[in-house]
Order: C-alpha cells, then structure tokens, then sequence
C-alpha cells in the first residue's frame, strides 16, 4: 500500500509547477508496493496539462508495474475504469496507456485485446476511438495491426 499523504500531495500538485518532484517522489517510494488494485488511483495522478511529460511517465511505469504483476486483471481494471481520464482531464493520456500494451509489453498486447472485445461496449469504444484518431493524426503501424486484430475479434 502507498503512502496516502504523498499520493494525496502529487494529486494536488500535479498540474503545478513543483508537481513533477512530488510524483517523482510519491512514484519512486511506490514501486516496490504497487498492485493491480491501486490502478485506478494511479490513473487519477494523469493530467494533460501537466506541467512536464515526466509527471505523466512516472505514473506510467508505476501502473506499468501493476499490469505485470497480473496483466488480465490488470487490463480489466484499466479498461474499467477509462473513463477516470475523462474526469481527470486526461484524455490525451490514454497514449501512455497504449504505450504499455502495445509497445512495451508486446507479450501481452493479445492480453489486453481480449479484455477489450469482453469489456462493456461503452468503454471499449473509447480506447478504440481514441486509435482510430491517434492513426488518423499519426500513422502507426502497431496500432494499424492492433485495430485490425479488435475488428476481426469483435465480429
């Protein structure tokens, strides 16, 4: 479990100036005890407006963390709780979530396409949605295959 006064000040401060030292912080004193329970708070710490794109990468490799330790359910959590990042103001993060499935931990990505084709329709949309315009903007070639592979699974 994470200290809840850090997690509390690197939420609060996460769009400040002194933010990125807090979650750099809050990240590295909780590395060693994350778990796939404490991702949706860790989605929270997201923000797209951010003061520095290293506040956004830390949290990353902290639920990074969380998603090895047990990919399916951390797939299932994440997907579940997407809409944290509308909330949060952060929907322009869900980039560092593609990140950790279809980049870094290319053993899992069918993991989390999985999820994906079981998960509620509203909330698999989104994730979708937001590929279909990162590859409108900026072609991809792994997103091009991801998507493809969720058409052919989701008939």
């Amino acid at each position: 479990m994470y200290d809840k006064k850090l997690y509390e000040t690197a939420y609060a401060l996460k769009e400040d100036d002194q933010g990125i030292y807090t979650m750099n912080e809050f990240c590295s004193s909780t590395e060693k005890e994350v778990s796939v329970d404490d991702i949706p708070d860790l989605m929270k710490l997201y923000s797209d407006g951010a003061v520095n794109t290293e506040q956004n990468e830390f949290v990353t490799e902290i639920i990074n963390k969380a998603v090895l330790i047990n990919p399916e359910l951390a797939s299932h959590t994440i997907i579940k709780n997407i809409k944290i990042l509308i909330q949060e103001n952060a929907i322009g993060c869900i980039t560092y979530l593609f990140l950790l499935f279809i980049y870094w931990n290319k053993y899992i990505t069918d993991v989390f396409l999985d999820s994906l084709v079981k998960a509620n329709i509203s909330d698999s949309n989104f994730f979708i949605s937001e590929l279909e315009y990162e590859l409108k903007n900026d072609y991809d070639e792994l997103y091009n295959e991801f998507l493809k592979k969720y058409y052919t699974l989701k008939v």
